[in-house]
């Protein structure tokens, strides 16, 4: 019994040993904490110096930018409006252009079809009996009686949707045609 008794004052021995280094370890590093704390602490005040003339820098530049803004906004404000303006200008002259050339092709395009009409009907005129009757009939003025239904012996009525010229009844007939709307 005596040898286990021995076994167990050297184990409480060994953890006494090991629990006093534990305690001076933590001391060391107590001191060692402790000896640092002057030197945080002058950090820290250094810190808290450096922030606050950084702080003040950043509200310097702050009024700097400010005051910057303030005086662009006219200049920025001028040159939008200007801008706008210089669009509104370039979309008028650009419509005008395109309006112009549009309307210019159109009317060329009418003009050429026009053209074509007069050919055709020029060439009818000159080189058939029939053209060359109607201008001669033209020349005297009876077109024009023809195509209004002025001619004696002859009235206007309205049938099929339209207005004809018809023989009157007691001229014991003739011919019929139909009236250009005017």
């Amino acid at each position: 019994m005596n040898d286990s008794g021995d076994d167990d004052d050297d184990f409480a021995l060994q953890e006494l040993e090991k629990l006093r280094k534990t305690i001076i370890k933590s001391q060391e590093a107590y001191s060692r904490i402790t000896d640092t704390i002057p030197e945080h602490v002058q950090f820290l005040e250094r810190s808290a110096h450096e922030i606050k003339k950084s702080a003040g820098e950043v509200k310097a530049s702050c009024k700097a930018v400010t005051g910057y803004i303030s005086g662009d906004r006219k200049a920025l404000i001028w040159t939008c409006s200007t801008s706008a303006l210089l669009l509104v200008f370039v979309a008028a002259f650009l419509g005008y252009t395109f309006g112009h050339r549009g309307g210019y092709a159109e009317g060329l395009a009418e003009v050429q079809q026009q053209a074509k009409a007069r050919s055709a009907l020029a060439e009818w005129a000159a080189s058939s009996p029939s053209g060359a009757l109607a201008y001669q009939m033209d020349q005297t003025g009876e077109v024009q009686a023809f195509g209004r239904c002025q001619i004696e012996g002859y009235h206007v009525v309205q049938k099929n949707g339209g207005h004809w010229c018809t023989p009157m009844k007691d001229t014991g007939g003739g011919p019929e045609w139909s009236l250009p709307s005017s």
